[in-house]
């Protein structure tokens, strides 16, 4: 290894073009490596700063690659090889090695498996060719002045080109924190590309020539690199990337990539003819999709000011925390204890969810009707906040009602079928409606791909067949349905009354600044971090220079936040300076809200009794058995079942079909519903399609027309006050 190093540093000496190519590939590397430093402090600055914000996790990028390489081929091969050479050049003097530049174009394709690593491919062309090169002493083919032969010194070249298409799939490595990452994986080289050109030149002595053409150089042979054969190796890479935007990624990089096996496979026993690759690559990746994660970092100690009445120093842990005022705002003024009264709200309203898309015919747009939102958007809806007393209202906001509960349940996946009606040909069709809606929840609600499955097929499984009105019928088969295992994310909508959202009280924050800072830097910022019960919420309240003497905050009424019970809210002050430093922290006194009773709901009162009807059962077409993700309701129902309750159901059905048979089939819906609530009904009812519920003209009409009605009749004043649900009656 030592001989072969100091020869080819000798014949580089000798020649500046050889040694230009020799010397490429370290002086590339280390052009690459001192390209780093200032971007690697940059990147890990900004990696530092994401740890303590947020990063994304993207579904997969995409991107694009650039590299300039410096090609060493080594081996040993014998000059007969390349077939003309076979009759003057001696078989004593063989090639050992070569140099060249060469290049690479492609693209790559990676998934994020978390934050830190990933699986890759890239793929492209890349070009491997350098020039082979040999001396020797020729003895018998070069002539003298006189036309007497004379031995000389001869060098021989053999400049190839070498194209290959690279496929190579990786292990993506970057440690958060560290502005490197890392690759390796397999590379494998299929040949596109291969020719060379043998040529000799007399070297020493100045005046010789060739016999046979009487120059001092000669073209021996030209032609294409035959056996070609696919070419394993690896490839490990180092570099860093460099963001432009939260989605757009710039990288720089170097690679090494040696290989296993012989360029041909024309080869003689014991001959080897093999190219590596030492590279600078360029590129980017783009991320599609994907999910934010963010995380908070504890705070630091709360500062204390220091003691000048002791001598010999402070004990920190005797001195009490600065407390400045706080009070919840009320008509006479800032009160520790606020009591709220009891009020009165409407009843919470349940409506069904029909977990089906339709579409117009041959087409794979999402119809208007339908709402859709944009990513900015997405913020502001919230499921409980739906207009009231509008069924079909609330089940046209049903691609956001399911992507609201896939980002509150992020363990749940759905499936999103496409299906075609018995008139639709275009084969594509089925597939391109349930792309359409998993790429709404997926870009929209930014869900993963792996969440949201994709399924085609002709018919739905339930079609709607009717020999009576086929076209109304085909309507409903043109259709995307969402499944889900689990029926939470299908279950009806409830709605409460918006009272129960709103604000509970406004609680304002004095805080005093006194004191000198014990930092000497210009004050810059602050921060109140406000805590409401058991939950902490960073940055309630924040902005620049001195702090105002006073901060007001709202408290907003949420799942989870029982009023009932007693709530302490208390908060945190902290000033910075323009370093970042913590000059000071302090914090409130506590204000306590307490509500006196739970709501007292408004329910309707006829005759001494409360009435509460529910349409939450669906039904398929011309079918009497509870669709499955429509079961759940019989919970809300029996919530409001005493004793003392008379329960009536009563069946209906769409406008299709004659009404002899609807009124059957209505019947028999209302015999199945009274079954699945498990109790005592007074009566059932089957009202065919007399008095639609909804407009039959839409498809979703006529779905949600498939329904029962259940009546629950409970006396005001009743003796016992269990429901079936406590009861355990009916419960599934």
């Amino acid at each position: 290894m030592l001989n072969r190093f100091s020869t080819q540093i000798l014949v580089a000496h000798a020649n500046p073009m050889r040694a230009i190519r020799f010397l490429f590939p370290p002086l590339l590397f280390l052009c690459c490596w001192l390209l780093l430093p200032p971007h690697a402090a940059w990147a890990q600055e900004q990696s530092e700063q994401d740890s303590a914000e947020r990063w994304l996790v993207p579904d997969f990028y995409v991107g694009a690659y650039g590299s300039l390489a410096g090609v060493t081929q080594s081996g040993l091969i014998q000059p007969d090889y390349f077939a003309a050479s076979r009759r003057t050049a001696p078989t004593s003097s063989i090639f050992t090695e070569g140099y060249g530049i060469g290049g690479a174009i492609g693209l790559l394709f990676e998934v994020p498996l978390d934050r830190v690593f990933a699986l890759g491919l890239r793929a492209g062309y890349e070009s491997r060719g350098a020039d082979l090169v040999k001396n020797y002493r020729n003895e018998t083919e070069v002539k003298g002045p006189t036309g007497a032969t004379i031995p000389a010194d001869v060098e021989g070249t053999v400049v190839n080109s070498y194209g290959v298409l690279n496929a190579t799939p990786y292990l993506y490595f970057g440690p958060v924190g560290f502005p490197l990452y890392f690759e390796v994986g397999p590379t494998i080289l299929l040949p596109l590309n291969g020719s060379y050109n043998y040529t000799e030149k007399i070297t020493d002595p100045a005046n010789a020539q060739f016999r046979l053409n009487s120059q001092t150089a000669r073209t021996l042979d030209d032609g294409e690199i035959t056996g070609q054969q696919s070419v394993f190796g690896v490839t490990v890479a180092t570099g860093i990337n460099i963001p432009l935007s939260e989605q757009f990624k710039f990288f720089l990089e170097v690679q090494y990539s040696p290989v296993f096996d012989n360029i041909t496979n024309n080869l003689r026993s014991g001959e080897e003819w093999k190219a590596t690759n030492f590279s600078g690559t360029i590129g980017f990746r783009y991320a599609i999709g994907g999910d934010w994660y963010q995380v908070i970092p504890p705070s630091p100690p709360i500062a204390r000011k220091p003691d000048t009445s002791k001598k010999g120093g402070t004990d920190p842990a005797a001195i009490p925390d600065t407390l400045f005022e706080a009070g919840a705002v009320t008509p006479e003024g800032l009160k520790d204890t606020v009591i709220l009264s009891k009020r009165k709200i409407q009843s919470t309203e349940f409506h069904a969810l029909l977990p089906y898309v339709f579409f117009e015919r041959d087409s794979a747009v999402i119809p208007a009707r339908y709402k859709q939102l944009d990513k900015k958007s997405v913020k502001n809806f919230e499921i409980e906040r739906l207009p009231r007393g509008n069924t079909i209202g609330v089940y046209h906001q049903l691609l956001n009602i399911i992507g609201q509960r896939l980002r509150r349940n992020s363990r749940a996946t759905i499936t999103v079928t496409g299906c075609l009606s018995q008139f639709e040909t275009d084969t594509t069709l089925a597939r391109r409606r349930a792309e359409a809606v998993r790429d709404y929840i997926i870009n929209t609600w930014r869900i993963r791909a792996n969440r949201v499955e994709l399924a085609v097929r002709g018919l739905p499984a339930n079609p709607s067949l009717s020999e009576v009105d086929t076209a109304e019928g085909a309507r409903e088969n043109q259709r995307v349905e969402i499944y889900a295992k689990d029926l939470s994310l299908l279950a009806p909508v409830r709605l409460p009354d918006t009272a129960t959202l709103g604000t509970a009280g406004l609680i304002r924050f004095l805080p005093t600044t006194g004191g000198e800072p014990d930092s000497t830097k210009e004050l810059n910022a602050w921060s109140l971090d406000v805590t409401v019960g058991d939950s902490v919420i960073t940055d309630a309240k924040s902005g620049y220079g001195t702090p105002p003497k006073q901060i007001d905050f709202e408290v907003e009424r949420r799942p989870g936040l029982n009023l009932t019970d007693t709530v302490k809210i208390s908060s945190k002050l902290t000033i910075r300076d323009s370093m970042d430093n913590v000059m000071e922290r302090e914090q409130s006194k506590r204000v306590v809200i307490v509500q006196e009773e739970e709501y007292e709901e408004e329910r309707e009162v006829i005759d001494g009794k409360y009435v509460d009807t529910y349409t939450l059962l669906l039904f398929g077409f011309d079918q009497q058995d509870i669709q499955d993700f429509s079961r759940q309701a019989t919970a809300i129902m029996q919530d409001r079942i005493t004793p003392q309750s008379v329960v009536r159901v009563i069946g209906h059905t769409d406008r299709i079909g004659l009404p002899p048979y609807n009124k059957a089939l209505s019947q028999r819906r209302a015999d199945a519903a009274a079954e699945a609530l498990g109790i005592p009904v007074k009566e059932t009812i089957g009202r065919g399609e007399k008095d639609l519920l909804y407009d039959n003209e839409l498809p979703e009409g006529r779905y949600y027309c498939r329904t029962v009605t259940v009546i629950v009749e409970t006396p005001v004043n009743p003796t016992a006050s269990t429901t079936a649900k406590d009861r355990g009656i009916g419960v599934n």
